[in-house]
Formats: C-alpha cells, sequence, structure tokens
C-alpha cells in the first residue's frame, strides 16, 4: 500500500477520508487511525493555510500594482496640465473648465485634501474624541421611591 501517495492525496485534495480509503481498497478505520497517528489533518490545515496566505499576498500585489498604476497615471495627467498652465505663457489658448476638472480628478486620485476638508476631518476626530471621553465617564444615578411606593408586578 503507498500510504505516502495517499496521505499526499488527503492533504493535497479535498477528499474525504472516508471516499479515499474507497479508492484505494482500505478500511477508513484503517485509514482514519493512520492519518490521526501521523497529523494528516494537521497537514491539510498547514497547506490550506499557506495557500489561503499565498492568495491573499497575491491579490494585495495586484491591488498595490493597480493603485501604483493609478497614481503614477494621475502625475503623469498632471504634468499634462501643467505643461498646458506653462503654455499659456506661450501665448497658446487652453479651455481653463478642462485644467480646473483635470486638476479636481487628479486631487481625488492623488486623495489631496483642501485645507476645509482637513479642518472638517479634524473637527469630526475631536467630536468622537468628547464623545468617546463623556461614555467613559462613569455617571451616578440616584433612584428615590416615595414613602409606600415599591414595584409592582
Amino acid at each position: 500500500m503507498d500510504w505516502a501517495g495517499i496521505r499526499n492525496e488527503y492533504i493535497t485534495t479535498t477528499i474525504s477520508q472516508r471516499a479515499l480509503a474507497e479508492k484505494y481498497g482500505v478500511s477508513h478505520v484503517t485509514l482514519g487511525k493512520r492519518a490521526k497517528r501521523e497529523g494528516w489533518l494537521d497537514a491539510r490545515r498547514q497547506k490550506d493555510d499557506k495557500t489561503k496566505a499565498k492568495t491573499i499576498e497575491k491579490a494585495s500585489e495586484r491591488g498595490s500594482n493597480v493603485r501604483l498604476s493609478v497614481y503614477d497615471t494621475a502625475e503623469r495627467l498632471l504634468r499634462v496640465v501643467n505643461g498646458q498652465i506653462d503654455s499659456i505663457e506661450g501665448g497658446e489658448p487652453i479651455n481653463p473648465k478642462d485644467v480646473a476638472t483635470t486638476l479636481k480628478i487628479v486631487r481625488d486620485v492623488l486623495d489631496v485634501k483642501s485645507e476645509r476638508d482637513l479642518a472638517e476631518q479634524d473637527a469630526r476626530i475631536e467630536k468622537l474624541r468628547r464623545e468617546a471621553a463623556g461614555e467613559a465617564q462613569d455617571r451616578e444615578i440616584t433612584v428615590r421611591f416615595a414613602e409606600g411606593e415599591g414595584w409592582q408586578n
């Protein structure tokens, strides 16, 4: 019996122990005992974890590459706009509306915040801090019952 091959198939696929036992003509009890003794399930989990980690790493890399490409394109676009602005001095007309639109797009892509946006963000953060500080303070509550009154069911 090729136990190393069976073990490898179990670790590297999603086949169940029972199906594997049937496939190789061995008792599922025997296969289960061997798998438990040799830690096949842990080995499968480790392999799955490594596969998931590699998948996440590759997706993250792809996402980073896309973000870098977007930033690079935005910077190139900004250079073009700057060149157009420089050409104004040379007498060539440009459409100011196009320049303004392009600058807004570049600002959004590069996540450049205006002074007003930054002030608003700071105000929101400060409000959240004040609310958190208020919630963190212990509050004393006094409950009074008039004479003769109490809880009623």
